[in-house]
């Protein structure tokens, strides 16, 4: 069950070129992330974050990239 407190969307007005650049500094920094996962860095960022995780990071990334790529954005 999702928990209320970390879902709790509020409205944010972007422009499209402001999402997409959004969008893409996400996904980098997801990937820099990975990139240290893959040399067993990336736990230590999360050692006080307990107990969220490198994957809740990964999950809430993705749907925040999905909703700026399925959202109606103005020009």
């Amino acid at each position: 069950m999702p928990n209320p407190e970390r879902t709790a969307m509020s409205t944010v007005t972007l422009d499209a070129i402001e999402a997409v650049e959004l969008a893409d500094i996400l996904e980098y920094f997801i990937e820099r992330l990975d990139v240290l996962a893959d040399q067993g860095l990336a736990t230590f960022l999360f050692v006080q974050c307990s107990p969220y995780n490198i994957d809740d990071l990964r999950a809430d990334t993705a749907r925040l990239i999905d909703r700026l790529h399925t959202t109606q954005l103005s020009p």
